[in-house]
């Protein structure tokens, strides 16, 4: 069977899931199967299948399983917003559409995605405009303490989502051109290689410029995701665990740093230490396990 065919298939099960879901949900709520869970699943497989096509025909090569797996994390998305708001899943809905549309159109536009790595500095720039946008005051929102939101008219947005996809191709198209001078250029200290820092200077460049702006904006989780994804593109580029385990142990003297100095990283972990040790946090922690352990 051919990788496009095997994405095909594989789309059907993530079809059958959305109907099955809205089908628990009609009957947890009403007590009724309606065949409108059928309908839900059939546009679902359609709106799959119109991607389908555009990859099949545009990029024949590429791996036929990552689609399916978006697919199957959006109709689990799909299926549980709507269990709990029917306005919001509705609204999500349209969201997907709009992404599928996008997504088709990406892959049209970039068809050679090599094309990206003439503009890398271009698009690592925008990524860490991005990244700011949120602490532009009229367009900001803060949420919770953290400055994630981009609200423009009707429509509001967290501009990060988009940085990260920049950040990353910047990262991966540095690191193919680098990845051997990283490697063999560097010098062995202590029987670790330390690459020479007019290669790996701009890598550090624009990854801390980035982490700065994520603690700025308090998005203590982004951070985490970029850092995790820059330890892992390093070490598939270089195939060396001395960079990710240098890499931790920079990030265990910043963590350090950041939680005595930034005065709200310092916060959360004063309260997530309070709910670690709270009385109800305690016995909700007992009921779990003794439901599960009632279960088994």
């Amino acid at each position: 069977m051919s990788a496009r065919n095997r994405e095909l298939f594989a789309l059907i099960p993530a079809s059958l899931l959305v109907t099955a879901g809205f089908a628990a949900v009609f009957v947890q709520r009403d007590d009724v199967l309606s065949n409108v869970s059928l309908t839900y699943g059939a546009l679902f497989l359609g709106l799959c299948f119109g991607a389908h096509l555009v990859i099949r025909f545009t990029l024949p090569n590429a791996d036929p399983y990552l689609f399916p797996l978006v697919a199957l994390l959006a109709c689990f998305g799909l299926v549980m917003i709507y269990r709990i708001d029917e306005d919001l899943a509705r609204e999500q809905a349209q969201w997907f559409v709009i992404g599928l549309a996008c997504f088709a159109g990406t892959i049209i536009a970039f068809r050679d995605y090599r094309v990206l790595e003439r503009y890398r500095y271009t698009i690592a720039l925008g990524g860490l405009v991005l990244l700011l946008l949120p602490r532009v005051p009229g367009i900001g929102a803060q949420v919770n303490g953290a400055y994630l939101g981009l609200k423009i008219g009707p429509i509001s947005f967290q501009p990060a989502e988009l940085a990260k996809i920049a950040i990353v191709i910047f990262l991966a198209s540095y690191l193919r051109d680098t990845r051997q001078l990283l490697v063999t250029a560097g010098r062995r200290v202590a029987g670790v290689t330390i690459p020479p820092l007019k290669h790996f200077g701009p890598l550090l460049v624009v990854w801390g410029l980035s982490m700065v702006l994520l603690v700025f904006i308090r998005d203590l989780g982004s951070s985490l995701m970029f850092f995790g994804a820059f330890l892992a593109l390093v070490y598939v580029a270089t195939n060396r665990l001395s960079f990710p385990l240098i890499g931790l142990a920079l990030f265990a003297v910043g963590a350090w740093f950041f939680a005595s100095t930034v005065g709200h990283v310092q916060n959360r972990v004063d309260a997530a230490a309070t709910r670690s040790r709270s009385p109800s946090s305690r016995r909700a922690t007992a009921g779990c396990s003794a439901r599960v352990s009632a279960r088994r």
